[in-house]
C-alpha cells in the first residue's frame, strides 16, 4: 500500500490556500524507480516492470481519495511517475556497459536521481521542507564532478593527448585547454589538467542547477529537458559515427 506521510502544517497551509486563494491540487504523484528492473532478458525486464507498477500503484488512487475526503483537499488526477525508463530502455537495447562513457552517464543519472531522492525523502519523513540544505547539493554535486573528472583524467579508455571542447557554428570548432595555461613543458600540462578538470566539474554543477532553477522558476524542467534530450542524444548519435562526425567536422567520440 502506498504511504503517505504528511507534515500537518503543510496540510493546513494547503487548506488555508484552498479555501482563502482559491487554489486546487490537482494532482498526486506517485514515484517509482524501475532501475532494478534491468535484466539482459527483455522479455523478464517488462515482467519485473509491469509487477513493480502494478504492486506498488495498485492502491494510490483509493489512498488519494481517502486523503481528499478525509482533509478536504480536492485531488483531480492520480498518477505515476515512473523513473528512469528513458535510461533503463536505452541501457537494455543499446548501450555497452563496457564504455566507459556509457558508465560515466549511468554514474551520473544514478547520482543526481539520488541527490533529488534524498532531498524529497528529508521533506516528506523527516517533515523538514527544507529538504537537502543548499550546501549539502552543491558538495555532492561537486563530488559527482570530481570523480567524473578524476576518471577522465585515469581512465585508458578515454584518449586524453589532447584537451578540447567542440565549439559549435565555429570555423575553428575546437577550443584547447592548454591555450589557457601560463606555463610551458610539463608543468603547463598539469595546468591544463587543471583547468580542464575544473571545466568538467563547472559543467556538471551548471547543468544540474539550471535544471532545478528552471523547474522551481515554472515548472516546466520537463518539457525544457526534453528539447535538451532530443538535441544531445541526436549529437551523440553523429559524434559516436566516423563517417559522420568526419563529414559534419565534429568530434568523434568512440561508442
Amino acid at each position: 500500500m502506498a504511504i503517505f506521510n504528511s507534515n500537518a502544517d503543510s496540510i493546513l497551509e494547503t487548506i488555508r490556500m484552498i479555501e482563502q486563494e482559491h487554489l486546487a491540487i490537482r494532482t498526486v504523484t506517485m514515484g517509482i524507480s524501475l532501475l532494478d528492473c534491468a535484466d539482459s532478458d527483455i522479455d523478464v525486464s517488462c515482467r519485473k516492470v509491469y509487477e513493480k507498477i502494478t504492486t506498488k500503484a495498485k492502491n494510490l488512487v483509493r489512498t488519494a481519495d481517502a486523503i481528499s475526503r478525509e482533509y478536504g483537499i480536492p485531488i483531480v488526477n492520480k498518477r505515476i511517475s515512473v523513473t528512469p525508463v528513458s535510461l533503463l530502455v536505452s541501457v537494455l537495447l543499446i548501450c555497452d556497459l563496457s564504455n566507459i562513457y556509457i558508465q560515466l552517464l549511468v554514474l551520473t543519472t544514478v547520482w543526481c536521481g539520488g541527490i533529488g531522492f534524498t532531498d524529497d525523502y528529508i521533506k516528506v519523513f523527516k517533515h523538514n521542507k527544507e529538504g537537502l540544505s543548499e550546501k549539502g547539493k552543491l558538495v555532492l554535486q561537486f563530488g559527482l564532478g570530481l570523480i567524473v573528472a578524476l576518471t577522465v583524467c585515469i581512465s585508458s579508455d578515454i584518449p586524453t593527448d589532447q584537451l578540447v571542447t567542440t565549439i559549435p557554428f565555429v570555423k575553428a570548432h575546437e577550443f584547447d585547454y592548454s591555450w589557457l595555461s601560463p606555463f610551458k613543458g610539463q608543468l603547463g600540462v598539469y595546468c591544463s589538467w587543471g583547468i580542464y578538470m575544473i571545466m568538467i566539474i563547472v559543467v556538471i554543477l551548471a547543468c544540474s542547477n539550471g535544471v532545478n532553477l528552471t523547474d522551481g522558476l515554472d515548472g516546466l524542467s520537463a518539457g525544457t529537458s526534453s528539447l535538451v534530450a532530443v538535441v544531445i542524444g541526436l549529437l551523440a548519435y553523429l559524434s559516436g559515427n566516423v563517417l559522420n562526425s568526419e563529414y559534419l567536422n565534429i568530434m568523434y567520440i568512440p561508442g
